[in-house]
């Protein structure tokens, strides 16, 4: 059996025998004649989950470094960032001393800055992505250090 309880015209559903003396004197309780669903059995599944190791993490993954300098023509460095767990991720590529830096990049056969690539330091900060963010937005000169998967050149 299930019972509805009513108060401030919401309307809940609970199992029996779950009400708590408080609610015994804030809720009517209504009986009902619809059987509840059956459950479904419960059962536990051990799953395995096979960690990379460390010789396949570091071939997927490389880490370079990118060099660019602020002028009075182009300052932005052009891209959209996110930040968690200490890592700062790119989110986008725009318009900006990255875009540029990736066009003469690719026609020098270098590795680009993608999206989805994580900055893990500026100028020798690394300790969290708020000072990381802060010696961009202020720093003439930055030397970044990137990571990302390996790209095909």
């Amino acid at each position: 059996m299930a019972v509805v309880l009513r108060g401030n015209d919401d309307h809940y559903s609970a199992p029996s025998g779950l009400r708590t003396a408080l609610d015994q004197d804030l809720w009517e309780p209504l009986e009902l004649d619809v059987p509840l669903p059956p459950q479904a059995p419960i059962t536990s599944r051990k799953q395995t989950v096979k960690e990379p190791s460390a010789a396949t993490s570091q071939a997927a993954v490389e880490e370079y470094v990118v060099e660019v300098t602020k002028t009075a023509k182009q300052s932005k460095i052009g891209l959209e960032v996110d930040w968690f767990f200490g890592r700062v991720l790119i989110t986008h590529v725009k318009e900006g001393l990255i875009d540029d830096y990736n066009q003469k990049a690719k026609e020098q056969g270098l590795r680009e800055v993608r999206v989805g690539d994580h900055i893990l330091g500026v100028n020798g900060v690394t300790e969290n992505p708020q000072k990381i963010l802060k010696v961009i937005g202020g720093d003439p000169v930055l030397t970044l250090t990137i990571s990302g998967p390996k790209q095909s050149l």
